[in-house]
């Protein structure tokens, strides 16, 4: 999709055995006999396992839609999220899921996800009818279903941004937004 990424990645991926009834009604591996009907049996641990760990940069963080795991953050946090990285670029982020798939957001600790994505001279839209922030140092953490942001350097149009803290605390259409800034100009500049 575009030559400005680069990654070092280590994973497995442990696919369930599946068992399949044979005639008799008993349980048996799909791989060891042939005479059985293809039923796979239904049960919470038939979704695949991931161990992944991952160093990623990124020289045009407009790009990092195309990275975005849909299946597993779903379509409305994908649309949301997709067009809200406008410029900027990302440095040795750092990714980590260790889980089933079927388990994220990982609400009872079966697993986690965590990214963590320090992005520099960003330009960012939290929303298309608010004004954006721009020459942004923008540190992203990713933990399951949570998205925490930190910065120390920003602008809301010609405002001086010199703290922001930004937190979704779930990644679904229900997720609440809170932002907390200083800033040091008139109130009605904002």
């Amino acid at each position: 999709i575009t030559d400005d990424l680069q990654s070092l990645t280590q994973f497995t991926v442990q696919f369930p055995k599946s068992k399949v009834n044979n005639e008799s009604g008993n349980d048996v591996d799909n791989e060891s006999n042939n005479d059985v009907d293809n039923e796979i049996e239904d049960n919470a641990d038939s979704s695949p396992y991931l161990s992944l760990y991952s160093t990623v940069s990124l020289n045009d963080a407009a790009k990092a839609q195309h990275y975005f795991p849909i299946e597993a953050m779903g379509q409305d946090v994908y649309d949301y999220l997709k067009p809200t990285l406008k410029k900027g670029s990302i440095t040795d982020a750092q990714i980590l899921w260790n889980g089933r798939f079927s388990d994220y957001p990982f609400e009872n600790n079966e697993g986690v996800f965590q990214a963590f994505v320090p992005v520099k001279d960003a330009e960012y839209d939290f929303f298309e009818e608010w004004q954006g922030l721009h020459d942004l140092d923008l540190t992203l953490l990713f933990e399951n279903d949570t998205l925490f942001m930190e910065s120390d350097k920003g602008k809301l149009g010609d405002i001086n941004i010199t703290k922001l803290s930004a937190k979704i605390d779930l990644l679904t259409e229900d997720g609440i937004l809170t932002i907390d800034t200083d800033i040091s100009e008139n109130a009605q500049s904002v």
